[in-house]
């Protein structure tokens, strides 16, 4: 009897083989499977998984849906390259296409940098870049420019003008003089305003190209000053309010760039006693004449405390943000430094620049120091990278120490504490770990620092700070508005997908400064989300704090300022 194979039986089976090496296997399939139906749990259920997983928010599940998506598509392309009984043309074309897909991107498109959501945005390499774009002033209103260079810093140039009337020592009740308003507490709580936009939105008085930076605008009888990349350069600018003509600036060389954070200088400028402080994205804290913006003091933090720019940055990655807070005689700003050389605050003396105290032992964050009265008790609030503590305005003793997890690289604090009633402070915090309240309760000559509630869930604010109006809390958690009756922590309503933007309470309304450059008038209503007017104010990405003097809204990004008439 023969036991040559069987031709057919060969033929057949081959042909099954075929067959099944043409069709993923079982596990290449429920690879690709988990994968595609973990993509949207993880983003429908971003609340949830937060709530339980540290450090989780809508970045996180995008950058994990992302992941997921690229090993899925791996899964599937290295099967059918390698694996499958496809021709080898057909193979070679998959193998190739993305290959070509990726060096095509790459030749053709620039990278412009990430949102809050880290979602990239890309444009053509043909596009011009924005900075490229702007033209150094050769006239500013109302005088000549006549570049001086100076003593006292002269790494940098200074830009003089014949004053015609540049006035930032009288004060008035329309001033807007520091970040966040001029009770530093993100509320103007006698501004009154319309309760309803018209179709067309507020008047738009004037609007113009200005340098990358997220600086807000600090704003003094009529003159308005904020912080801009010009090249190498950033600058202290003032601008007047009624025309966005500029009067003045100064130039120092400093440059912070990071690709998730971007271009340009972060704090906001503060005006006080015709002087105007500011902080570089760089550590360059400098007092400014007001009337010209001639350099009259400067310290350079990283000089002070031994660090280069490369070293400062990892371990601040997206640059200096806090903002000058003007303290009786002095001007305070967080301080940072390495390893035992680290400070959290640094106070000057606001006229000549020299340090009265240093206090402190935990890293900067990138939120800014507050003064205020709580439990009785004159203190300046400073979030720090780990913790939120208080000092004695006088001498910079710690009053009290309370932890507040944070990695000023990673899930870095931003938002402000704000006071509440006479002996609470809130506080509140994006990256998944949400907000709380705390009292303050007098133990001997210090303050015991008692939680009230604490939540996961609710006003998770990145890169915002809330505005606080009557008993409840204003803001953008996770980029969707929320309100929070704050003595109970209980959210009251959520509604209205805005980003990472910016919010700014105006009397018993509050305005939203959308990521995507969304301007939106809310009325503020426990009840329910009471939108009241919106018009697009910005294209692109806008981080930029609001500022509101008088009946004028000046706002701004890294690409447009812009003023509005509000009715």
């Amino acid at each position: 009897m023969s036991t040559a194979p069987n031709s057919t039986t060969t033929t057949t089976a081959l042909k099954r083989h075929t067959a099944v090496r043409q069709f993923p296997p079982i596990g290449t399939c429920l690879t690709v499977l988990i994968c595609l139906t973990l993509i949207p749990l993880v983003q429908i259920y971003v609340e949830e998984i937060a709530s339980v997983v540290k450090v989780f928010d809508g970045a996180v599940a995008n950058i994990v849906s992302l992941i997921l998506a690229f090993i899925a598509f791996m899964t599937l392309w290295i099967w059918f390259c390698w694996k499958s009984a496809y021709s080898f043309g057909s193979r070679r074309a998959v193998f190739a296409a993305p290959l070509a897909g990726v060096l095509m991107a790459v030749a053709l498109l620039r990278f412009e940098g990430v949102d809050g959501y880290m979602k990239p945005t890309f444009v053509p390499r043909w596009y011009p870049q924005h900075e490229n774009e702007l033209d150094r002033p050769t006239a500013m209103a109302p005088a000549v420019v006549v570049p001086e260079k100076t003593t006292e810093s002269p790494a940098s140039e200074n830009v003089k003008t014949e004053i015609a009337g540049i006035d930032l020592k009288t004060e008035t009740p329309e001033d807007f003089a520091q970040f966040l308003g001029p009770q530093r507490n993100n509320w103007l709580p006698e501004a009154k305003f319309a309760d309803r936009w018209e179709p067309q939105g507020p008047r738009e008085v004037w609007r113009r190209n200005i340098g990358p930076g997220w600086s807000g605008f600090a704003v003094r009888n009529g003159y308005a000053v904020t912080l801009e990349q010009r090249g190498p350069e950033e600058w202290v600018s003032c601008y007047r309010v009624s025309d966005g003509q500029p009067v003045w600036h100064h130039a120092c060389e400093s440059r912070h760039y990071d690709p998730l954070g971007g271009l340009g200088p972060r704090a906001t400028p503060t005006i006080d006693g015709g002087r105007v402080y500011a902080q570089s994205g760089t550590g360059r804290v400098q007092c400014l004449d007001g009337e010209t913006g001639k350099l009259l003091w400067e310290d350079d933090l990283l000089k002070r405390y031994d660090l280069t720019q490369a070293t400062s940055e990892g371990l601040v990655k997206w640059g200096r943000s806090g903002s000058p807070l003007i303290v009786d005689n002095l001007v305070v700003v967080p301080a940072g430094g390495y390893d035992s050389n680290v400070r959290s605050l640094i106070a000057y003396d606001k006229e000549t620049g020299k340090v009265a105290w240093e206090a402190g032992t935990d890293q900067i964050s990138y939120a800014s120091p507050i003064r205020c009265t709580v439990a009785g008790v004159d203190q300046i609030v400073s979030v720090n990278e780990k913790t939120l503590a208080a000092y004695d305005p006088r001498d910079g003793q710690q009053l009290w120490q309370y932890d507040w997890s944070g990695n000023s690289s990673a899930d870095a604090n931003v938002s402000q504490a704000f006071p509440v009633g006479s002996d609470q402070l809130f506080i509140s915090k994006g990256y998944g770990q949400g907000s709380s309240l705390l009292k303050l309760v007098p133990e001997g000559d210090k303050l015991a620092v008692n939680m009230i509630w604490e939540s996961r869930r609710v006003l998770k604010t990145k890169f915002t700070n809330v505005t606080i109006i009557g008993d409840y809390a204003y803001g953008l958690s996770d980029g969707i508005l929320e309100c929070v009756h704050v003595e109970s922590g209980k959210s009251q309503w959520k509604s209205g997908r805005y980003g990472h933007g910016q919010v700014l309470g105006i009397g018993d309304q509050f305005l939203v400064l959308g990521e995507d450059g969304e301007l939106v008038l809310l009325a503020a209503n426990p009840e329910k989300a009471e939108v009241r007017g919106k018009i697009q104010a910005f294209d692109g990405k806008t981080w930029n704090n609001l500022c509101v003097t008088g009946k004028l809204l000046l706002i701004r990004n890294g690409q447009e300022a812009a003023c509005y008439e509000i009715p």
